[in-house]
């Protein structure tokens, strides 16, 4: 496991970067209803649905924008061997096919959430999967990793769409807040909030009144 090592110049430096990117690459930004206001004395874990390398990027946004908490979000380590600079943003790194590995982050992440102004972000599908995929993966090992602690659990939904320019537009929606006081009790009632999530931006992606634009 490779533990994240935040550092403030690696921010300064990837922040002025990644606007730079997104702005060059994403012709606008769109989100369905609002980012519900979650509640700081509990820290925070985002699931969001995984589709592209963007990803992590996408949620770094996000929190950047609406959050503003301590970042982290796992990957797996033989990615963060290859790219050991997202050590530095907040990425942990370990091996799934590892019994010790995921014991070794299972902990980690205990300490993190002791931190309530932590935001974790872990991706349930585990690999990336197309947006359009029925049914989608979902793992119930995300269960594991947050065994009996408290937190708040916001499933997210991105689409990238291309409308009528060459860059496609990046649509969001946030899904209710779950509350989770020893983990995720029912696997069941969060595996159908994140898929219905995902399906209700699929839904209104074209109408414009139910979407507005949010700035980078």
């Amino acid at each position: 496991m490779i533990k994240a090592d935040h550092k403030k110049y690696a921010r300064a430096i990837f922040d002025f970067y990644i606007n730079r990117l997104l702005k060059k690459s994403f012709l606008k930004f769109y989100i369905d209803g609002d980012i519900p206001n979650i509640d700081p004395s509990i820290p925070l874990v985002v699931t969001p649905n995984h589709i592209s390398w963007w990803d992590g990027f996408f949620i770094d946004f996000i929190n950047r924008k609406y959050f503003k908490r301590k970042f982290h979000v796992l990957m797996l380590e033989e990615q963060l061997i290859k790219y050991p600079f997202f050590k530095k943003l907040g990425a942990i790194g370990f091996n799934p096919n590892s019994a010790s590995s995921i014991i070794e982050v299972r902990n980690y992440i205990s300490e993190i959430l002791e931190n309530n102004n932590s935001l974790l972000t872990i991706y349930p599908q585990g690999i990336i999967e197309p947006y359009e995929k029925k049914p989608l993966t979902i793992k119930e090992g995300i269960k594991i990793l947050l065994h009996n602690k408290e937190f708040t659990l916001l499933p997210l939904a991105f689409k990238i769409q291309y409308l009528e320019e060459k860059n496609p537009a990046l649509f969001i929606r946030a899904a209710e807040p779950i509350i989770c006081t020893t983990g995720i009790q029912n696997f069941s009632n969060y595996s159908e909030a994140f898929s219905k999530n995902i399906d209700l931006l699929n839904e209104t992606i074209f109408n414009k009144s139910l979407v507005k634009e949010i700035a980078l």
